[in-house]
């Protein structure tokens, strides 16, 4: 998604590409986070699996995965993300805004998608602002 600015003096326009939408989040790593992820509701057993999931980042407003399906845009999500010393894991429900072809390695192709939190407790997000404090 890119707004075309101009920019320059009247007679020197120059269109720059100027990116909108972007999370304005600050993004953090945990290491070694454990990520399960279904689609919710009485039909997540006739779905396909999302294949190989692991966490690259994650801020107040959203994470980003490495998956090893492509994933459709507006794809709703129920994520359980357990961090390492943590006594319970999070469970969140997200909807991915983008997924893109990250690297093929080996003929395995795999896709980076960003997340947006859809439904997030208070608990929640006080936990992921905790997690952002200590990393």
């Amino acid at each position: 998604m890119y707004n075309h600015a101009t920019t320059g003096t009247a007679g020197n326009r120059v269109a720059k590409k100027q990116p909108v939408g972007l999370r304005k989040s600050k993004r953090f790593v945990v290491k070694n986070a454990g990520i399960h992820m279904h689609r919710p509701g009485l039909l997540k057993f006739l779905t396909k699996p999302p294949g190989q999931v692991s966490l690259v980042n994650l801020s107040n407003s959203g994470l980003q995965l490495m998956v090893t399906q492509l994933l459709k845009t507006g794809a709703r999500y129920q994520i359980r993300l357990s961090v390492p010393g943590a006594r319970n894991p999070l469970d969140i429900r997200a909807a991915v805004v983008w997924c893109r072809i990250h690297k093929t390695f080996f003929n395995r192709t795999y896709y980076r998608a960003g997340f947006r939190f859809a439904d997030i407790s208070h608990e929640a997000a006080h936990r992921i602002k905790k997690l952002e404090a200590a990393f």
